[in-house]
């Protein structure tokens, strides 16, 4: 599984009244469910990544992050697509932490 292609666009969000980025990651085929929750997983373990938004969303092959802050969208994709290979190659759900752990210590 790879990234086609990523998107951003802009949204004024009236309850807020701030803008917000939502960033849309194009998968090439629909990733399986356990996959993208092996995904989510890392994200919201990630102190850095979760800072950036609570939890990516998946609408059938486009990886879906909404942020705030403008600065933000470079780090964002770059960190996704990091997180992307990084579960590409570990498709089960590790029994063991040190998985996990290595991950941390990446800063990803």
């Amino acid at each position: 599984m790879k990234v086609n292609y990523v998107s951003v666009v802009k949204e004024y969000v009236r309850k807020s009244k701030k803008d917000r980025f939502i960033i849309r990651a194009s998968m090439d085929e629909n990733p399986p469910l356990l996959w993208f929750k092996q995904l989510q997983l890392f994200w919201i373990s990630s102190p850095r990544l979760i800072r950036l938004c609570p939890e990516p969303q998946l609408e059938q092959n486009e990886i879906i992050i909404s942020i705030y802050n403008q600065e933000d969208i470079m780090d964002t994709i770059n960190l996704l697509i990091r997180l992307i290979k990084k579960v590409k190659t570990s498709y089960i759900i590790q029994d063991s932490p040190s998985f996990l752990l290595s991950f941390k210590e990446q800063n990803v």
